[in-house]
């Protein structure tokens, strides 16, 4: 786990004094480009904490038991359960939980694999806890409770299908459902911040913390539509939980524990599925956020049921990376190839004819499927949900009826009230709506709700969202200025001061009498080497819209 275990092991002076210094530091440091974990685990177990999350699936498996032909075996083997073995969700059974692969971790942004066999590939979200200190073989709860250092936020991607496989067939738990990725958020926070010896602390105190789960800008909830969250009932405590694992193994620093889905936080349990190109965007309060783009099934990919692990012929390497973006290139260019196309596509990818169609029929289904969802999604906002950190793309502008106009001229001046109010929840959620309603930017103030919406996540100090709606800003208006501004104040908080750079100089292109733009540029233009941040983001023509 690097140093950050050993780190969320030290005092409380340690840890303040390494976060002053990590403050001062992100104020001058150049990022890399790319996707980074916080820590590499050295174990991963997960966990089936939650009561209603663990009901909820044995009821959600019954539809993809019955699709894979599994139903008989499943009802037999819940049967023999019922009369051999200890009911695994109430508080007095022992802990559930599996062991996970370490070494599949992908991190926030990355793209999560479709695994080959899978059909029904789904997401979880669940919030896991950081050992930092040796746990022993008969640990006290008091030893527990000084090794848990901190908590991250995951997703544990999940092929039902072959779940559901190798419940009745296997017999070994687990073995490929789970190994293809987990993903894990950037934020590890110290574990004294959410919880405290007996459960007690915002992580299951009262409601516990709020959780969401967005595929391509709609948040996908339990029926009753309610916003889940993490203090809702569980097999049992924390404490109780790692030491049942501890017990007999014990447990090193490093290493990784999930405490469960947080109910309705899963495809299986409201009845809804991934599909290749979804983006999947979790949150949860205090814990930050985490988002992943599925990528595409690969070209060999079978059912799991009918996967040859004989002596015959060797299979096929996996589709390079190269190979990948070669197809994708080719399917920009021509959704349907002919056979003679497909012959020569198939010869420079070391594959079948047949593998590389069917990797063009994917890629169409997903365009298609992904294309309804941001259907669904438009017609959600349009409903009166916000706009969210992973909405769908602007549809083309509309013309807007005078009565629009004026409810989202009413929605932006109530918004501009609470915000000089200092009522920042309630100013966000009126900018909202007035963007739930001009969905396609048709509004005379589009850019301003945009940039007004900015400006509200820069005072939550939440950059990832201010920076989003300072982009859409800007794509409604590329000549207003505080677009670019703000999209440079985004970036120099998230330590990115090259790009804050190029978005600085665009602002004092448009803007040249802008003082704050200009402080700006004069400050990062020390910090970095001359050249390094290129021209300005784009090359405006003459400003033409006043500041707000």
């Amino acid at each position: 786990a690097g140093s950050v275990d050993a780190l969320l092991a030290c005092s409380p002076a340690v840890l303040e004094a390494a976060t002053e210094l990590a403050a001062a530091a992100s104020a001058s440091c150049v990022v890399e480009s790319g996707f980074v974990l916080p820590f590499q685990p050295r174990s991963f177990r997960d966990a089936g904490s939650y009561v209603q999350h663990m009901s909820q699936a044995v009821r959600g498996f019954v539809a993809v038991a019955g699709k894979e032909g599994h139903l008989l075996q499943m009802a037999l083997s819940q049967i023999g359960k019922s009369l051999r073995l200890p009911f695994g969700v109430n508080p007095a059974a022992r802990p559930g939980y599996y062991h996970g692969n370490p070494c599949t971790f992908i991190a926030d942004g990355d793209e999560a694999p479709w695994p080959s066999t899978c059909g029904w590939l789904d997401y979880e979200l669940e919030v896991a806890v950081l050992i930092t200190r040796p746990v022993s073989r008969e640990a006290t709860a008091a030893e527990v409770a000084a090794a848990l250092g901190g908590f991250v936020l995951i997703n544990d991607f999940s092929a039902r299908d072959v779940q559901a496989d190798e419940l009745v067939s296997v017999g070994f738990g687990f073995v490929k459902c789970k190994a293809a990725a987990t993903a894990m958020g950037l934020d590890v926070v110290s574990s004294d911040e959410l919880w405290a010896p007996g459960d007690r602390g915002s992580l299951f105190e009262g409601r516990g913390l709020r959780v969401e789960v967005k595929v391509n800008g709609e948040a996908w909830r339990g029926a009753g539509g309610e916003q889940s969250s993490t203090g809702m009932a569980r097999a049992c405590s924390l404490e109780a939980l790692v030491r049942y694992m501890a017990l007999d193994e014990g447990l090193q620093p490093g290493e990784l524990i999930g405490m469960g889905t947080v109910p309705n936080c899963c495809g299986l349990e409201i009845g809804r599925w991934l599909q290749p190109g979804d983006e999947v965007a979790l949150s949860a309060e205090g814990l930050g956020t985490l988002t992943n783009t599925v990528g595409h099934p690969p070209a060999t990919a079978q059912n799991f049921k009918e996967v040859d692990c004989g002596g015959g012929a060797p299979p096929r390497p996996e589709l390079t990376a190269v190979g990948r973006r070669l197809l994708r290139q080719y399917y920009e260019l021509c959704k349907r190839p002919d056979e003679g196309q497909l012959a020569v596509l198939a010869r420079v990818t070391d594959r079948e004819a047949s593998d590389v169609a069917n990797w063009f029929a994917a890629c169409e289904r997903a365009e298609s499927d992904k294309e309804r969802a941001r259907q669904r999604a438009e017609q959600a906002k349009a409903a009166g949900g916000a706009a969210g950190p992973s909405a769908a793309p602007r549809p083309p502008q509309q013309q807007l009826s005078p009565q629009q106009e004026k409810a989202i001229d009413a929605l932006r001046a109530r918004g501009n009230a609470a915000y000089q109010a200092g009522n920042l929840a309630e100013a966000r959620k009126l900018y909202s709506q007035a963007i739930s309603l001009d969905p396609s930017g048709a509004s005379a103030h589009a850019h301003k709700l945009h940039s007004n919406l900015s400006a509200v996540y820069a005072s939550l100090k939440d950059w990832k969202n201010s920076l989003l709606h300072a982009k859409r800003c800007v794509d409604v208006d590329h000549n207003f200025s505080k677009g670019w501004s703000r999209i440079g104040t985004a970036h120099a908080n998230m330590s990115q001061p090259a790009l804050a750079l190029q978005a600085f100089r665009t602002c004092l292109r448009l803007d040249p009498g802008n003082a704050h733009a200009a402080q700006a540029v004069t400050s990062l233009e020390r910090q970095l080497p001359p050249g390094s941040a290129g021209p300005p983001a784009v090359p405006p023509p003459a400003p033409s819209v006043a500041a707000v």
